[in-house]
């Protein structure tokens, strides 16, 4: 969500992601989400589901623009020397109170 914050709208934008979970949350499962009143199958509401909207918020305003949002998994915890730094970051951000 803070990356498409930060992103200027008219600009091509590619997220890179560990979490598959969040990246479907954002691209296709959000779909069922909406047309059943943000509730799962078994009834329980969605879990971050002002998080996903905020997401589909910034994602619809991107694509009415013109501009393709476009998210990409990467392994977690590997090589991948910008999840790396992406990973220290996220840790410094919450051990800060």
């Amino acid at each position: 969500m803070r990356a498409l914050e930060l992103t200027q709208e008219d600009e091509k934008v590619r997220v890179f992601s560990d979490s598959k979970y969040s990246i479907d949350c954002s691209t296709s499962w959000y779909k069922a989400w909406e047309k059943n009143d943000w509730k799962k199958q078994n009834g329980e509401p969605v879990l971050n589901q002002d998080l996903i909207k905020r997401i589909r918020a910034l994602i619809k305003e991107r694509d009415d623009a013109g501009f393709q949002t476009l998210f990409q998994w990467v392994k977690g915890h590997s090589t991948n020397a910008g999840n790396s730094a992406a990973d220290r970051l996220a840790v410094a951000g919450a051990r800060k109170k």
